[in-house]
């Protein structure tokens, strides 16, 4: 009970001597992911891009999962801050390969979906199922068979959505992002 009490009085100040490393990285991969185009052109820049934003993405969701659930009124409006800022630089970055390529876009959402997705489905669903097969070569099976599902049924969906939302993501993007 006491802890509780010491984490929903937690400042700002001490939040941020706690996660200095982890903001720092934030902060460093999300530079390196807007700027990086700029310093080198064409698909490298673009791809070199990608994997810095793929690091924020990553880096930004832990920072997510550290802010605790109370703290002082700074803290609350720093994490409010930080999560408007996360989502305008996720917004920006998939404008720009939406204007690059709609595959590229495709690609990336398709990326995002599985590495979020993947994980806490394949740990409950399919250790459950798994659960009486005592078999290791029928266990593989199943459980490539499902990550292969999986992996396409997610692909067939983004493409389904990405092509009946054409019009509302030329429209959304060409407005904001140059």
């Amino acid at each position: 009970m006491e802890s509780k009490n010491l984490m929903q009085e937690l400042t700002l100040k001490e939040f941020v001597e706690k996660e200095k490393d982890l903001l720092t990285m934030v902060s460093i991969f999300a530079a390196l992911c807007l700027f990086a185009k700029e310093f080198v052109s064409g698909v490298l820049g673009e791809t070199i891009s990608f994997l810095f934003f793929s690091a924020f993405v990553l880096l930004w969701f832990e920072l997510w999962k550290n802010f605790p659930k109370g703290g002082s009124f700074s803290l609350r409006r720093f994490k409010d801050i930080s999560v408007f800022i996360g989502f305008a630089i996720i917004f920006y970055w998939l404008g720009r390969a939406w204007l690059l390529s709609k595959g590229y876009f495709i690609l990336i959402l398709w990326i995002f979906t599985v590495e979020l997705l993947g994980p806490p489905l394949f740990e409950k669903v399919i250790s459950k199922l798994l659960k009486g097969i005592k078999r290791g070569n029928l266990q593989y099976f199943i459980k490539y068979f499902f990550a292969l599902s999986f992996l396409c049924i997610v692909l067939l969906v983004i493409t389904t959505l990405t092509n009946k939302f054409s019009f509302f993501f030329d429209n959304l993007f060409r407005g904001y992002i140059k």
